[in-house]
């Protein structure tokens, strides 16, 4: 709920007001303890006031709204048309209509054509070696979509339709090209998502160059202007109030692997609201992404069968696409290189990914160059990127076990959205991340009746 005062700028001045008793910041996305006593609900709040902002919303608004804070946009009296704050040069601030392959549905713009960048969202069959292995582990990559999207360049201007453009990675935009591979791995997921002519984003490109491919666009929608990393100071902000709170939970950037693993060990005795502070700072982290190509929620606008862009320089569909072609990248440039080692995934969807292995703990191989850590957390000391936030495949507790015939796909799946479920493939003992931050636990293993329920899905092995 929120009031403004009679007096000062109500664009600027207001009191927000959480009514815990109907659920505020307990049943929603915050997801605070329900018995926090007020000092202790008051300080949670303040200490996420002081690392990121004051909470206007749910997390993910709050993250969104951090973008454009840390980009101010010049600002008058909502009254007075005073000057109140001069603002900074890389703030948006005009509504940019998206080009029609970055329309989502039921925007006016939007064309039959549509961006083809998503996340991985795919499974293949077991070898028959991999058929033997006992155990499959699910791997989750930690905030897959905030990781290193302090690099994407955005820009303002209107798109312009331009045909046969050379590609450069430092244009914002979306490219119809043919990224389809001459020869990929047989046993990884697409690096792009699309066979022959389709729209991609300037990240999907940029990872295309890197693999050896020379783009050829056919034409592209590019905001030719002045760009800009605009989402840096906002990672930058968010990554340092992660790392604050990981610190007050145990966890330092200078701790090696075996002290690391024995203090991800320990979280779950944690102090608990500092772990959904944890929490509620993912959520900042994921969830902002969502907001930037969110439907208008005005009454006379939702129910339009075609509804204009919002009002507002931060609504982007064609950020997020970018972000999510970038995720892609960074998910699939990290599986290319832990297959050099022989561990390539059954499954992959989104930041999860599953293999197939003799132990319930991690892959196969041994890793002596196998680093983890707080700030960096690649899996091989190779896998480091200049954005390192608190990312890389990192393993979960031991989960249950049940004879049962399950698609690895669809076990991906049951397991990222249930933590609980009990359908796994036929002798095998899945493992799931399912800690606050999606790192390894040492959970007691969880034994359960071989005769368990279990859905019917396709069958594999």
């Amino acid at each position: 709920m929120r009031l403004h005062p009679t007096t000062g700028d109500p664009a600027c001045e207001s009191i927000h007001l959480a009514i815990t008793t109907w659920g505020a910041l307990h049943q929603d996305a915050w997801q605070l303890p329900e018995d926090l006593s007020p000092t202790q609900l008051a300080a949670a709040i303040g200490q996420y006031a002081n690392l990121v902002r004051t909470p206007t919303g749910v997390p993910g608004t709050c993250g969104h709204r951090l973008m454009g804070d840390l980009r101010p946009p010049e600002h008058r009296h909502t009254v007075t048309r005073a000057l109140v704050a001069r603002g900074v040069p890389s703030a948006l601030t005009t509504r940019a209509d998206p080009a029609p392959c970055e329309a989502p549905p039921g925007h006016q713009l939007a064309g039959e054509d549509t961006l083809a960048d998503t996340d991985i969202d795919w499974w293949r069959p077991p070898t028959p070696e991999e058929a033997t292995r006992p155990h499959v582990v699910c791997f989750a990559v930690n905030l897959h979509h905030f990781a290193d999207s302090n690099n994407i360049r955005v820009s303002d201007a209107p798109a312009e339709h331009v045909f046969h453009p050379a590609f450069d990675s430092k244009t914002p935009g979306s490219w119809f090209v043919d990224l389809s591979e001459s020869n990929p791995h047989p046993l990884l997921p697409p690096a792009f998502a699309s066979n022959g002519l389709a729209w991609h984003t300037t990240p999907a490109l940029a990872y295309a160059t890197l693999r050896g491919l020379r783009p050829q666009p056919v034409r592209a929608w590019l905001r030719l202007k002045r760009s800009n990393p605009y989402l840096d100071p906002w990672y930058e902000r968010v990554r340092k109030a992660r790392l604050a709170v990981l610190q007050s939970l145990g966890l330092t950037t200078d701790l090696d692997t075996p002290d690391l693993l024995t203090a991800l060990g320990d979280l779950p005795r944690a102090d608990r609201v500092q772990r959904a502070l944890l929490k509620a700072l993912d959520a900042t982290a994921q969830d902002a992404f969502t907001v930037l190509d969110r439907p208008p929620a005005q009454p006379d606008q939702a129910l339009l069968s075609s509804w204009p862009t919002p009002d507002d320089p931060t609504w982007r569909p064609d950020l997020r696409a970018a972000v999510t072609a970038n995720a892609r990248a960074n998910v699939h440039r990290k599986l290319s290189r832990t297959a050099r080692d022989g561990n390539i995934p059954l499954a992959v969807s989104g930041g999860h990914l599953l293999y197939a292995t003799h132990t319930h703990t991690r892959p196969d191989r041994d890793h002596r160059s196998t680093q983890l850590r707080v700030q960096d957390w690649p899996l091989t000391r190779q896998d480091q990127t200049r954005s390192s936030a608190s990312h890389g495949l990192v393993p979960g507790p031991v989960h249950r076990q049940h004879q049962c015939r399950t698609h690895p796909q669809e076990l991906l799946r049951i397991l990222v959205s249930n933590p609980e479920a009990q359908a796994l493939p036929r002798r095998t003992t899945a493992t799931y991340s399912s800690t606050e931050t999606g790192r390894p636990s040492r959970h007691a293993r969880q034994e359960a009746s071989s005769n368990g329920p279990c859905p019917t899905p396709p069958t594999w092995g």
